[in-house]
């Protein structure tokens, strides 16, 4: 028996996240914990520069990836007592 399936999946995505046919998480802002960057500062994140197009739920405009992978708002983020870091970037 074979069967076919027509039209498009769609992924769903968390709070807070939104849905981007060529991103990553790897590639959101992300929180940062008691000052140790959760990213090696010495190489950048080379998929981030060069947009390596994967199919995954990112964070959205105005939102940080945290420990439990989970997009929070800044507040969030310094309530949880973290700084914030950015892909590619040294604080």
């Amino acid at each position: 028996l074979v069967s076919y399936c027509s039209g498009k999946a769609t992924m769903q995505c968390g709070e807070n996240e939104k849905y981007d046919s060529c991103g990553s998480k790897e590639c959101d802002k992300k929180c940062k914990y008691d000052g140790v960057e959760e990213e090696d500062d010495e190489e950048p994140n080379v998929p981030c520069l060069v947009r390596v197009c994967h199919q995954d739920c990112v964070c959205e405009e105005g939102f940080y990836r945290n420990k439990d992978d989970k997009c929070v708002s800044a507040e969030d983020c310094e309530l949880d007592n973290m700084d914030f870091i950015y892909p590619g970037t040294r604080n």
